[in-house]
């Protein structure tokens, strides 16, 4: 299928005459500093005069991006429970968790902080985007993959 813009249905709905839908089109909208992506359900529509001629184009759209960000979550969530069910290690669950939620949310920087076996101490879990001495920094060890693996449920994961 190739990708029409906006314009290009206009046109399209004006020459044929025929209604097209574009369901979770995506359009960028705002400027350089205001930017963002949106998605909608269009619909485009052919307006007649009195004899039946196309005179013009109506266009109604629905704003859809919360639901299109909930179905990505409910995606990401379903992979992430895959993961446990696996058992997959903490360290990749952890990983994966925090890239779901900077994809969905780019202005956000994911940090997840653990505590240590004796509960006391914080300790670095993950943090895709930001730089190792910045993790190590905040907790004072660089990884808290040993200290989770020592933090066992009592089905033997980890926690």
């Amino acid at each position: 299928m190739v990708r029409q813009s906006v314009l290009d249905r206009l046109d399209e709905v004006y020459r044929t005459g025929a209604v097209r839908r574009n369901r979770g089109g995506h359009l960028a909208l705002g400027g350089r500093r205001d930017h963002r992506e949106e998605f909608f359900d269009i619909t485009y529509g052919p307006r007649r005069d009195a004899v039946g001629r196309v005179n013009g184009v109506t266009v109604i759209a629905v704003e859809t991006t919360a639901y299109h960000h909930t179905q990505l979550l409910a995606a990401e969530q379903r992979v992430l429970l895959e993961q446990i069910a696996r058992d997959v290690p903490l360290s990749e669950i952890l990983t994966g968790m925090a890239r779901a939620i900077e994809e969905l949310s780019p202005d956000m920087t994911v940090s997840v902080l653990l505590l240590d076996p004796d509960g006391r101490h914080p300790c670095h879990g993950t943090a895709p985007r930001c730089p190792a001495s910045t993790t190590t920094r905040s907790t004072g060890s660089p990884s808290a993959t040993e200290s989770a693996r020592a933090a066992r449920l009592p089905s033997g994961r980890n926690r």
